[in-house]
């Protein structure tokens, strides 16, 4: 793959793994003017997003049960070895863009940026809790089973967006395939949202219980719990941008719109993947799932220089 990249102008480089020993992993130079239309695409977003490490690592991606992956503390994005065998035929891939879109958010959050995708769902370490009620090895959504970004929701949506436009191009010669991958992203998106919804709707009953016993404290905004255990962490940052007064309606405002668009997300992602695939009605509503997230992350962004709720950033990873 290296010679092959090479060969395509795209430059390359060997490191050793950062978490896992006697493991080579291929950096993948990022070169915004590269030949190669997915280097350039990958290139400009890392550049955009402030990250020198672009990888494709088979090894860790096979021994991490991962397609991709993105490393927060060192803004690292590994696009997975199947979205690197895309890139040697000059296409995009819709796990690449995935974890860039994750890049994406990290840097709008260093650069003190925020939107309701910054809630986080968390089981804590010591509870034996699983967020969606599943332990099974075999199921998709065990990377999520301790800590859920509600960005989640986002990335998946856009997700199943990306792979709707590809299934009427001429570059998938078996639509069959690119069909079962369409539904199974819509099936995943469907249960992160139900997911996600049942624990806003249980933390919104207790935070309500809680607003009428007026127990309350400055650290009760920042993170609040299930009845099962389960902690939402709410970013200080979004708090304070919001402002000082009446934070308790902010937050409130804040959890009650997150649910109502998870509930929406799972409604819609249900019905999509229910129609078949000639029917009209199936890209259309995957198409409103990303116009649905975008708007909401538009409309609910904040940053160090506005210090209210209005959209004032368009988002690049479409």
């Amino acid at each position: 793959m290296k010679k092959e990249l090479q060969r395509q102008g795209v430059g390359t480089s060997i490191i050793r793994s950062d978490f896992l020993e006697h493991i080579l992993v291929l950096i993948i130079h990022a070169d915004p003017w590269s030949a190669n239309p997915a280097a350039r695409l990958y290139g400009r977003l890392a550049t955009r997003f402030g990250s020198q490490t672009v990888t494709a690592s088979a090894a860790e991606t096979l021994l991490t049960e991962r397609g991709a992956f993105f490393k927060h503390e060192k803004l690292r994005v590994e696009i997975g070895p199947w979205a690197a065998l895309d890139m040697l035929e000059g296409r995009k891939n819709h796990l690449a863009l995935h974890e860039f879109r994750h890049l994406m958010f990290e840097q709008r959050r260093r650069r003190g940026v925020h939107s309701i995708f910054d809630l986080v769902f968390q089981t804590p370490k010591t509870a034996d809790l699983d967020l969606h009620g599943d332990k099974s090895e075999s199921d998709p959504l065990k990377a999520y089973s301790l800590r859920m970004a509600y960005e989640e929701l986002y990335t998946y949506a856009s997700d199943v967006d990306f792979l709707a436009k590809r299934l009427g191009t001429s570059d998938l010669d078996q639509p069959a395939p690119a069909t079962d991958i369409l539904n199974e992203r819509l099936l995943m998106l469907e249960r992160l949202a139900h997911s996600i919804q049942r624990g806003l709707d249980d933390i919104l009953e207790r935070f309500d219980e809680a607003y009428r016993q007026r127990r309350w404290d400055d650290r009760s905004l920042l993170v609040l719990s299930t009845a099962r255990g389960e902690e939402l962490t709410v970013p200080s940052g979004l708090l304070a941008l919001v402002g000082k007064k009446n934070r308790k309606h902010a937050l409130r405002r804040v959890l009650a719109e997150a649910r109502d668009l998870s509930s929406d997300i799972r409604r819609r992602a249900a019905a999509a993947r229910a129609l078949p695939i000639e029917a009209e009605g199936k890209l259309r509503t995957v198409r409103e799932l990303r116009r649905m997230v975008h708007r909401a992350d538009r409309r609910t962004m904040v940053g160090p220089t506005e210090g209210q709720w209005r959209p004032w950033f368009r988002s690049p990873v479409q």
